[in-house]
């Protein structure tokens, strides 16, 4: 870890901000240090990321859209030799063209490196928990804010 790593928290805790952390620190800490989570907080809602997670994940989805590409090229060749007539052809075409565009959307995902947790209120319950999350210079924290109403539509 650099002797100067740095996490971000935001969203609804009482002090935002990029914070200093030392090795060993974990989430609980952070958010203690940063004056817990407003009365606005929705715990569920919290987002924690890393970098090394999101570079994990973008690999993934380009392994992913590689091996599918490879399947697309094989199973179009193949459809294509095997049409019978130039219908058959086409068909092969209209489906390799849709699994085209597929891939297209696969390559224009993104990775965002979230990593699934538990939050407790208060924070120190958090050093209660079996798990103990430490900190990273990646990390980043954000907090979403509780909605002050609810917005029901339709009929009933």
């Amino acid at each position: 870890m650099d002797l100067y790593a740095t996490v971000t928290i935001s969203g609804e805790v009482k002090y935002p901000g990029v914070y200093t952390i030392k090795k060993g620190e974990t989430l609980s800490d952070l958010i203690e240090r940063a004056g817990g989570y407003t009365d606005r907080a929705s715990l569920p809602g919290a987002i924690f990321t890393r970098e090394s997670v999101r570079e994990s994940q973008r690999r993934s989805i380009d392994e992913m859209v590689q091996r599918l590409e490879r399947e697309l090229y094989t199973a179009s060749a193949a459809g294509t030799a095997s049409s019978l007539t130039s219908e058959d052809a086409k068909l092969v075409e209209m489906e390799t063209s849709k699994k085209r565009r597929m891939l297209d959307v696969l390559r224009q995902t993104r990775a965002t490196g979230r990593v699934v947790i538990r939050l407790e209120d208060p924070p120190t319950l958090l050093k209660k928990t079996p798990t103990t999350f430490f900190l990273r210079k990646e990390t980043a924290s954000t907090y979403h804010a509780r909605p002050r109403q609810s917005t029901w539509q339709g009929t009933c």
